[in-house]
């Protein structure tokens, strides 16, 4: 199963606050997309929290502008 790497950035972003997390993460899974939601079950707060617009704070780590997701070579284990 191939192992990915989910890199944050731009973290002045408000959405960072929906997150317990905000560092790199290994993760193994079998596409980008899967790796992205262990990220969320992971790392995320509950959606309760709100922007200075009222809005939902929704989790980063689906987010590509706010986290790089790239496939680790040889990691086919």
């Amino acid at each position: 199963m191939p192992i990915w790497k989910l890199t944050p950035k731009e973290k002045e972003s408000d959405r960072w606050r929906a997150s317990r997390y905000t560092g790199y993460a290994i993760i193994r899974a079998d596409n980008e997309d899967e790796a992205r939601s262990i990220a969320i079950l992971e790392f995320s707060k509950p959606p309760k929290r709100k922007s200075a617009g009222g809005e939902t704070v929704h989790s980063p780590w689906l987010a590509p502008h706010l986290v790089k997701c790239e496939r680790l070579l040889n990691s086919k284990l």
